[in-house]
């Protein structure tokens, strides 16, 4: 199995006709996005799982290459999450970002708060990955997560909020 960082970035989509039914001799016709590795000359299947909820059919040629387009983007994003940080920016606030001052300037800009209001007597911090923290405050049965594992899911490429404590 190709792990995520190894695609090279190119999708293609093939077609594939199967037979659903030995006895009527149905067959139907679909596409699959492939995305090829970086290291080798070979092309992964996208399998059915990573198609969009409420698609009754099997996606069209631009659909699954969309697909393709959008699991590409996700291994990207999943890839990048490594490099993040959490930040605890005050007594209630822990952002995700790159560095400390990306965070900052992210949390003003999202918040309106101004620095001497958001950052005042608290000294930001970066938190460790394993640090971990309910998911919900209504279902705190299931436990608690790490915020790696936040960043990993959440990371779109622009800081967010982590977690946020009520004061």
């Amino acid at each position: 199995m190709v792990k995520i960082g190894e695609f090279s970035g190119n999708v293609k989509v093939e077609h594939l006709t199967v037979c659903v039914d030995s006895e009527s001799k149905e067959h139907r016709s679909f596409f699959v996005p492939m995305v090829k590795t970086k290291h080798k000359d070979v092309w992964q299947a996208i399998h059915s799982n990573g198609h969009p909820s409420g698609m009754l059919e099997a996606p069209t040629e631009d659909e699954a290459m969309q697909l393709g387009r959008d699991f590409l983007i996700r291994a990207e994003y999943k890839e990048r999450s490594k490099d993040v940080k959490v930040f605890q920016l005050n007594e209630a606030d822990a952002v995700a970002a790159y560095t400390l001052e990306s965070a900052k300037e992210w949390y003003l800009q999202h918040t309106g708060l101004s620095a001497k209001d958001a950052f005042e007597d608290y000294e930001a911090e970066e938190i460790s990955k394993d640090y971990k923290v309910y998911l919900t405050e209504e279902n705190l049965e299931l436990g608690k997560i790490k915020v790696q594992k936040i960043v990993e899911h959440f990371w779109k490429g622009t800081p967010f909020i982590v977690f946020s404590m009520d004061l």
